[in-house]
């Protein structure tokens, strides 16, 4: 009887060490994988191409690859519409997942409700899928940021503006983690946003200040003129043009893609170098678009 009993425990852990090990994934699904952070676009479409293969694999394979479909669209903007894929996906990786394959899961299950237009339930999801992440010692800092990122956004379209900044410092935090300079540019500008916001002026250039000095030494050039067009509408509010001419010869020393160009931040420079330093914003833009 006892030794029954040993028997009976050793195959609940055995199953259970089996259900929480990471196995591996095949190599196609792999490659599509290191496609989805620079190529998205791509990644789609090799997936799609893989449908007939998946089909023959075995569940946990299965899985991976429908995870990997919703995680494609949302990094390629296709908005999703259903959360029933999603939500199996939950349930699997609840049931069989690692902590970090759960934390994933709960990140996409956000991020479909955020596409639907269900903000509470978007952010309970994220919130969810950060809570696994501190719990278990997650070292996916990218999830993370993203995940605090999104939370952020949410809170903020809700006017929650103290709990979002809360949540894009953490943002910042994890992605500081990472070499994803994005992200770390993305999570300074939001931070700046929600100090905005709160008429924290000084905190808000500081920050943007910060992510603009990040962009322009990671040679982000999209992200340095959307920063620049943010910057430059507070101080023009403030008055504070001698900062912003600094700002501005850093701008005109480097030489802009017209793709990259932000038209409305480089007129606003224009603007301010050759209309008289007592001019409004709004002066500025009707003298622009009449």
């Amino acid at each position: 009887m006892k030794n029954l009993w040993w028997f009976c425990l050793s195959s609940l852990l055995f199953l259970a060490s089996c259900g929480w090990r990471e196995r591996a994934i095949p190599v196609e699904l792999a490659q599509a994988d290191s496609l989805m952070d620079v190529r998205p676009d791509s990644a789609m479409a090799y997936l799609a191409s893989l449908d007939s293969f998946v089909q023959g694999e075995p569940e946990y394979v299965r899985m991976y690859y429908a995870l990997q479909q919703i995680k494609a669209q949302d990094k390629c903007y296709i908005p999703h519409t259903s959360d029933s894929v999603i939500l199996s996906l939950v349930r699997y990786y609840t049931d069989y997942g690692t902590p970090d394959q759960q934390m994933e899961a709960y990140h996409y299950l956000g991020s479909v409700y955020r596409d639907m237009g269900d903000a509470p339930r978007a952010v309970e999801a994220y919130q969810k899928a950060a809570d696994i992440g501190k719990e278990n010692g997650s070292r996916r800092n990218d999830i993370l940021g993203r995940t605090y990122e999104q939370v952020g956004y949410r809170l903020a379209y809700q006017g929650l503006y103290d709990e979002a900044l809360r949540a894009y410092k953490e943002s910042h935090h994890y992605f500081l983690n990472t070499s994803i300079n994005k992200g770390k540019i993305l999570s300074l500008r939001n931070i700046a946003r929600m100090y905005n916001a709160q008429s924290n002026i000084d905190s808000a250039i500081y920050y943007y200040e910060k992510a603009y000095t990040l962009a322009a030494s990671t040679n982000d050039l999209q992200r340095e003129n959307d920063i620049l067009s943010e910057l430059s509408c507070i101080y023009i509010d403030e008055g504070n043009m001698m900062r912003l001419k600094c700002f501005i010869s850093r701008f005109q020393t480097k030489k802009i893609p017209t793709c990259f160009m932000v038209w409305d931040a480089f007129i606003k420079i224009l603007c301010v170098w050759i209309q008289p330093l007592t001019i409004s914003r709004k002066q500025m833009q009707r003298e622009i678009f009449i």
